[in-house]
């Protein structure tokens, strides 16, 4: 484990902080004491190999993590390598704790094994039992600039694109205690959100986040949790029939219609969706889930939530009958096949067809709704105070992460060669 002197990032504690209503446009996210709020993304899809090299379109140089002292520096479109030794890094010849590099220019590539990506701000390595974790060190509108275009096509409307700036926005508040032990804020995968870096931009996206800059959802002046799917099937699901748990107040079930009765989603991929599974494939996937109930005889809905999805279903065999919440059997047979719980079941003779609307938990904001209300004319503001109800878009002065439950705070040098 690295120590936090030398992992270089100061963790600071803070409580959410109830933030009132302000108008202003970006600002530098200084933090008061000298440092950087920024966004620690764990660059989980660039996976953990023993080497990784990095280079730039400009000159560019590398930092001790702990002292801040320059280490080394290289022309553009000159090769770093930096190697794991242990628990430490090898780079130009030296072991270090842990490094960062930063570039004159705005942009840094970083290639491992499998593939190479462009990305914003600082990147900094350390090493874990041999294996090398890159993290990117980005201040929380360019986070974004590398996730809104991951999360819904750049095409969309503009209004759409903008909810959808402000929805990644709060979401990311509230998952910065995700991956703390692991030296990372939020990683860069689907578990918290798909982060590209600067190989994902799109102008389209950029303008979305820029007219949204430092806008995020409250609810009682605290950042809202800002789930959204990507179809809903024509009605969202609340938090509590999804997960299971006591929900928020503002992720209740809405009838996502307009005011025909036509779902605003209406059109988009999944928005209807078949399956088929035969008797002895849901059979073997029973018993490698640990519910041999042998042959398949009987799959049947025992409940239904308040937005129609199945909360639970029986499957009956030869050898006994297995109750499941409905998300357990999605995942049992697959969540891109099974692609939401709002579907129906019937019998094919040799086993079983689900004829099912739309693709994920379905709670909070529909990314096709949105979609579908931008065209017919809803701003923004009200795509989301149509998914999250009762919470209100505000501005917060300097940056966003000030608010989040723990925020990283780093001390970080930009590199130019008048003297590091």
């Amino acid at each position: 484990m690295r120590n936090r002197r030398s992992a270089g990032p100061i963790s600071v504690g803070m409580t959410f902080l109830r933030v009132a209503v302000v108008t202003l446009g970006l600002l530098p996210v200084v933090a008061p004491a000298g440092g950087f709020y920024v966004v620690r993304v764990g660059l989980v899809s660039m996976g953990d190999p023993q080497q990784f090299t990095l280079s730039s379109d400009r000159p560019f140089g590398a930092y001790e993590a702990g002292s801040q002292d320059l280490i080394a520096q290289w022309p553009a479109m000159a090769e770093a390598a930096i190697s794991a030794e242990g628990d430490r890094v090898r780079l130009a010849g030296r072991s270090f704790q842990a490094v960062y590099f930063s570039s004159e220019g705005p942009l840094l590539r970083l290639a491992g094994p499998a593939r190479t990506r462009r990305y914003r701000g600082w990147i900094h390595i350390a090493s874990r039992e041999g294996r090398l974790q890159a993290v990117n060190e980005v201040n929380l509108e360019t986070y974004l600039m590398g996730v809104v275009p991951c999360e819904m096509r750049s095409g969309a409307h503009p209004q759409a694109l903008r909810a959808q700036a402000v929805a990644c926005r709060t979401y990311v508040l509230r998952r910065m205690e995700a991956f703390r032990d692991q030296g990372f804020d939020v990683d860069d995968t689907t578990r918290c959100q798909t982060y590209r870096g600067a190989g994902a931009e799109d102008p389209r996206a950029n303008e979305a986040i820029r007219l949204t800059s430092n806008q995020i959802l409250v609810y009682g002046g605290l950042p809202i949790q800002a789930l959204y799917s990507s179809v809903s099937g024509g009605v969202t699901a609340s938090a509590s029939e999804a997960f299971g748990s006591v929900g928020e107040p503002y992720l209740v079930s809405v009838r996502d219609l307009d005011e025909n009765g036509e779902p605003y989603a209406r059109g988009a991929p999944y928005m209807r969706w078949t399956c088929t599974f035969e008797r002895p494939r849901i059979a073997s996937l029973m018993k490698e889930a640990g519910h041999d109930v042998g042959p398949v005889r009987r799959i049947e809905t025992v409940e239904r939530s308040e937005s129609g999805r199945v909360r639970q279903v029986r499957v009956t065999g030869d050898l006994g009958a297995v109750t499941l919440r409905g998300d357990a059997l999605r995942r049992l047979l697959g969540v891109n096949d099974l692609r939401s719980t709002l579907f129906e079941i019937s019998a094919t003779g040799t086993g079983w067809r689900f004829d099912g609307k739309g693709w994920g938990h379905g709670v909070g904001m529909c990314q096709a709704g949105a979609e579908g209300r931008a065209r017919a004319g809803q701003t923004y503001r009200q795509i989301l105070a149509a998914y999250y109800v009762g919470a209100e878009v505000i501005t917060v002065p300097g940056s966003a992460l000030k608010t989040a439950a723990r925020g990283s705070v780093v001390q970080r040098r930009k590199f130019h060669r008048s003297g590091g």
